[in-house]
């Protein structure tokens, strides 16, 4: 166990970067769902509802950018676990990394 720390923290790293990839992308269609109510509301609620959205798409890019350092973190963790040749499944950081960045193409 004490040889596998940078390998244990590219997965814990690569498993919070996932989770708050998707909780941006959820922001950010909950933003886009405001924004498409928008054209059917009086000129107060459309300002209302345009800075709600605005809202919501500021905390989404607020948080995807902390997803991305994490990201980050977790890929120079990989690459340190393995020039360091620590024990352990190396596909399962890259697998998490790579359903991170298909989320992210995809949605």
């Amino acid at each position: 166990m004490n040889g596998r720390n940078f390998f244990l923290c590219a997965v814990v790293l690569a498993i919070i970067a996932l989770a708050l990839h998707a909780t941006s992308r959820e922001l950010e269609v909950k933003s886009t769902s405001i924004r498409a109510q928008i054209w059917n509301r009086s000129d107060v609620e459309k300002q209302q509802m345009k800075s709600q959205a605005d809202g919501y798409r500021v905390r989404a890019s607020v948080i995807f950018y902390t997803g991305l350092g994490f990201t980050f973190s977790s890929i120079v963790c990989l690459v340190v676990a393995r020039f360091r040749k620590e024990r352990g499944w190396f596909s399962i950081p890259i697998l998490l990394l790579f359903f991170d960045f298909m989320m992210q193409r995809l949605l």
